[in-house]
């Protein structure tokens, strides 16, 4: 009797559990003909170019793989397990029996399910390739971003950080945001600073001296003076500019003095003959033809111009320098009276005579000069002459009836009655008094 009762509980069980596998089954395959239906796009919506999405639909993974076991455990399992254990079961071997089986057949389900799941979710990734292009939205702002070409760069914001500089920048947008939010009152007002540039309408701009062809020559010249060779049918002009270049630079040599007194020139003039030698000199001069010479300047010759050196340069004999009108000896520290005597007998014609600087000329020179030149000189210069008194001089000065400038600049023996005598005696030709530093 028990062998019998255990074999209709056995039996019992079996058949609940083929019941339970087939409702589910059953289930499932109602489950996913809805979903195909949902899917499947009406000819409205079609039309309308959208289409509606049911519940199961948004749900449709978890449908797909988890469908199967959900309808399986909803529909079949509680029903089984309610059936299971209302039934009386005594022996545990039948029911390790039944848990065994109901693992197999579920297992299988799963398989089942799984292979037919993905079948199914290919066929919902065709349906959203082919319905994409509806919920595309398309911007202009990122597609003219995104095809930027590659050196255009994205201008980025600043940020703002604590500093100077950001700072700086809040300043400078806050007050272009006020002048633009408070546009001024009064344009007609002036502004608080109004610049003019400076103009001169009633003076001549001045002018952009631009050097002459002959200023540039003189300039190389002056450069490459040591390849002159000659200076032969050059103006005095000319040479006068160029030797006047050639002392400002420290240029002049022995060789250039020999081409400025070679042959027979009218002018020589030499602001600064400080380098010149004692031999240089008297070589020099025993080449040049003295007869037109008109004007001589040999400043600054103390070195080479002692009394000696005129028998055989200068002064060879008398009337040797007939046209000579402007002599300049300023600072012949070596000359003295003797010498200048002989200077003034070979220059009869002498018009100016600059005897500034020589420290050994006293007021007997001055004699000579009224004595020889009284009636043709016009210009006398005896600045910083210390060896001479100007009251022993005053009068052989009044000798002197054409002298219309005189210089005596550095005296200090002058005095009022000095001034005195002088201007009324020879006042009345008198053109120049220079009397610099008397003190």
């Amino acid at each position: 009797m028990d062998f019998d009762s255990d074999s209709d509980t056995e039996r019992a069980s079996e058949n609940v559990l083929k019941s339970s596998s087939s409702k589910g089954k059953r289930k499932l395959s109602e489950a996913i003909e809805d979903l195909e239906d949902d899917v499947t796009p009406s000819e409205n919506d079609t039309e309308k170019g959208r289409r509606r999405y049911s519940s199961k639909e948004k749900g449709k993974g978890k449908l797909v793989g988890e469908a199967d076991l959900s309808i399986a455990n909803d529909g079949g399992e509680n029903v089984a397990v309610d059936n299971v254990f209302s039934a009386p079961i005594h022996i545990g071997e039948k029911v390790a029996l039944h848990d065994q089986r109901q693992v197999n057949n579920s297992n299988s389900n799963t398989r089942e399910n799984v292979s037919d799941g993905n079948v199914y979710m290919e066929r919902f990734r065709e349906i959203a390739r082919r319905n994409a292009s509806r919920f595309a939205y398309f911007s202009a702002e990122e597609e003219q971003v995104n095809h930027l070409p590659p050196d255009a760069e994205v201008p980025q914001d600043i940020e703002d950080w604590p500093g100077p500089f950001s700072t700086a920048i809040k300043i400078i947008k806050d007050r272009a945001e006020k002048d633009v939010q408070v546009p001024y009152k009064d344009k007609t007002k002036p502004p608080s600073v109004n610049w003019v540039p400076k103009k001169f309408p009633d003076r001549p701009l001045p002018k952009i001296s631009v050097p002459s062809l002959q200023d540039l020559c003189l300039l190389v010249l002056a450069k490459n003076a040591d390849a002159i060779v000659s200076l032969d049918h050059v103006a005095d002009a000319l040479r006068h500019r160029l030797s006047q270049m050639l002392c400002d630079s420290r240029r002049m040599n022995s060789h250039l003095f020999e081409l400025l007194v070679q042959g027979s020139p009218t002018e020589v003039r030499l602001r600064d003959c400080s380098w010149m030698t004692e031999e240089q000199f008297t070589k020099s001069f025993q080449q040049c033809n003295t007869i037109n010479l008109s004007v001589l300047q040999l400043d600054q010759c103390g070195r080479c111009m002692p009394d000696y050196i005129l028998h055989s340069t200068l002064a060879r004999s008398s009337n040797c320098l007939p046209n000579l009108v402007t002599l300049s000896l300023s600072g012949a520290c070596r000359l003295s009276d003797v010498g200048l005597g002989q200077l003034i007998s070979s220059a009869p014609a002498l018009r100016s005579l600059n005897l500034s600087q020589c420290s050994l000329l006293t007021y007997s020179s001055i004699g000579t000069l009224a004595d020889s030149l009284g009636l043709v000189l016009k210009e006398l210069y005896l600045n910083d002459c210390q060896g001479i008194d100007a009251m022993l001089m005053l009068p052989e000065l009044k000798k002197l009836e054409r002298l219309e400038v005189f210089s005596l600049a550095g005296f200090e023996n002058v005095c009022d009655n000095f001034i005195r005598e002088f201007i009324t005696a020879r006042g009345h030709s008198l053109k120049e008094l220079v009397l610099t530093d008397c003190v």
